[in-house]
């Protein structure tokens, strides 16, 4: 189990118990994501809609990938406008530097 900041592992942790591994991930870090170990399965949940560049995230995810390997991914694909209003306020919400988004 994943994250950029280590906030949700204490819930992890307790619905799985020891038996997860919980390990800070920064997506956007090219050279952390070369040198993870390769994964057979990498499934992301809401994560990289959070990233400044989309493209760069999913080819840091495509090298953390064994080959043969699969990725899951689950995102956003179009934000509803109520979204902006919600969490526009926060520092990140409009950082991406991508063209995938407007």
């Amino acid at each position: 189990f994943s994250d950029i900041s280590p906030s949700f592992f204490s819930n992890a942790r307790e619905r799985w118990g020891y038996r997860i591994n919980c390990k800070v991930l920064n997506l956007e870090d090219a050279v952390v994501a070369s040198t993870e170990a390769p994964y057979d399965l990498i499934i992301g949940f809401d994560v990289v809609h959070a990233t400044p560049d989309i493209e760069q995230a999913m080819n840091n995810i495509k090298n953390m990938l064994a080959p043969g390997g699969s990725a899951v991914i689950m995102d956003f694909v179009d934000v509803p406008w109520w979204a902006n209003m919600c969490f526009g306020v926060f520092e990140g919400w409009f950082m991406f530097k991508d063209n995938h988004r407007d």
